[in-house]
């Protein structure tokens, strides 16, 4: 029997090795703060970066820890659409949940046909983040079709 057994102790270690962690990227400073804890809440690491430049490197220094990228589309100096960019060409595996208070629907079909795990409307709430998370969490990229499923609108009038 005996080598099959693991203790609490050994699983909470487990655990913690396997802890997920999401890279956070919002140019406000209230979202980046209320982001992380929603991640807490759910159990995730909560890595952030003010902006897009930030995000390339510590997704370049943590990339085997990241599990996601919730990524703002309106920053200074590089924008999510170049942030989104380029983190594909970094790593075209990535998962990442574009989140955005206006999102025109070309810009959504065109980041949806480049591969968008998903679409969160700001502003959000534990539960719509909560879903949005754990639905770009299990986004394939041999599905397309994941990516459209949100509920979130379009906020273009």
């Amino acid at each position: 029997m005996g080598g099959d057994t693991v203790t609490v102790g050994e699983q909470a270690t487990r655990q913690e090795q396997q802890r997920r962690a999401i890279l956070l990227v919002d140019d406000e400073q209230r979202c980046l703060m209320a982001g992380e804890r929603l991640l807490g809440l759910m159990g995730y690491e909560g890595i952030l970066a003010a902006d897009g430049q930030t995000a390339l490197e510590r997704y370049r220094q943590r990339r085997g820890e990241i599990d996601l990228v919730i990524l703002d589309l309106i920053m200074p100096f590089m924008d999510g659409v170049e942030t989104f960019r380029q983190l594909k060409a970094i790593d075209p595996e990535v998962r990442i949940l574009i989140a955005s208070g206006y999102l025109k629907s070309d810009q959504r079909d065109a980041l949806s046909l480049a591969g968008a795990a998903g679409f969160l409307q700001k502003p959000y709430d534990y539960e719509m983040f909560d879903a949005e998370v754990r639905r770009a969490m299990a986004f394939s990229l041999g599905s397309p079709a994941a990516a459209g499923s949100s509920d979130s609108t379009d906020t273009t009038s």
